[in-house]
């Protein structure tokens, strides 16, 4: 990682001077943990955290579903303009999608079964296949976590295992 007298040094040999509020905001930057090294809050262990947030989004989507269709109709006869009144309830409506959206769309990435795989002694997830091909995935990987590889290369092992994405090799 570049060090932040080392940035600066370039930027001024640009012509860019880094102002007190940028040169905080890049400290703050480098002493974020990084993200990658801990994985486990994906993990299915913590199912129970993301049953209860799959349960508050439904909650959350219930309860906007119903002041869209009982109380912004009542709001828009009461005011003259119902311009803005529409637009919340537009923006209520793109709410529910999003928060529903969020709690279902990481059903594949968290709680799916996925066939383990070494291929050139690395572990792969097989998250796709064709007849001739497999689609394989190394979510801790640093470099070409994709690979297509064909079925029958002499490098592919089947291990017979199959895990979440997340679960951190044990065995569920």
């Amino acid at each position: 990682m570049v060090s932040l007298t080392i940035l600066e040094q370039r930027l001024a040999r640009s012509g860019y001077r880094l102002t007190r509020p940028r040169r905080s905001l890049l400290v703050a930057m480098q002493q974020l943990p990084d993200p990658s090294v801990d994985l486990s809050v994906l993990s299915p262990a913590l199912g129970n955290y993301q049953l209860s947030h799959t349960m508050y989004s439904v909650f959350l989507a219930t309860l906007l579903g119903a002041a869209v269709w009982r109380w912004f109709p009542a709001w828009e006869q009461r005011v003259d303009n119902v311009a803005p009144v529409r637009l919340m309830k537009w923006a209520t409506l793109a709410i529910i999608v999003v928060s529903l959206a969020v709690a279902v769309v990481p059903h594949r990435v968290l709680w799916e079964l996925f066939e383990v795989v070494e291929y050139q002694s690395e572990e792969f997830y097989v998250v796709g296949a064709s007849d001739a091909d497999l689609q394989l995935f190394n979510p801790r990987a640093t470099e070409r976590a994709r690979r297509r590889v064909s079925q029958g290369d002499p490098s592919l092992v089947r291990t017979g295992a199959s895990r979440t994405l997340f679960d951190q090799g044990v065995e569920p």
